[in-house]
């Protein structure tokens, strides 16, 4: 009898202890449950259609340059690009990884993957390739870089 007893006792605290909902506890996530108070690990997140984009994209750059008296486009040479989300998501960064000259350039992308830029330059994706282009202008002379590039897998 006492161990008939014990066991429903036993039983009892298990079933107490076990009795936490478990759910999704992220209020970012789609499934979030407000009753949940054990994250079980099944949260979903709605994907931004830009985060297709985000990452790291290696190829060529070339540099083209022009004044009033003489211009010209170097040799295509190694160049590495990130591409990142800025910290409000509002959009893309993209910079020369190991530059100092294009850090920083802000673009906005639409769904079909076409940049705008918020400043000078532009460019698209197209399947896993990145072309973008950035320059400066002053009057009668400006400088270009354009790069081709394919997202890292």
């Amino acid at each position: 009898m006492k161990t008939n007893a014990l066991v429903v006792i036993m039983m009892l605290c298990i079933s107490f202890v076990g009795c936490t909902k478990r759910g999704c506890t992220d209020p970012k996530a789609k499934n979030y449950d407000e009753s949940a108070k054990k994250d079980d690990g099944s949260c979903i997140y709605i994907r931004d259609y830009r985060d297709a984009w985000i990452g790291f994209y290696d190829g060529t750059k070339e540099d083209i340059w022009w004044t009033p008296d003489t211009g010209g486009v170097s040799e295509p040479y190694n160049a590495t690009l990130e591409v990142s989300l800025t910290e409000n998501d509002s959009v893309l960064k993209i910079i020369e990884v190991g530059s100092v000259q294009y850090q920083d350039a802000m673009y906005y992308v639409s769904m079909d993957g076409t940049l705008r830029s918020t400043g000078e330059g532009g460019g698209s994706f197209v399947g896993d390739s990145l072309y973008y282009y950035v320059g400066f202008r002053s009057v009668g002379a400006g400088t270009k870089s354009r790069f081709y590039c394919k997202k890292r897998q």
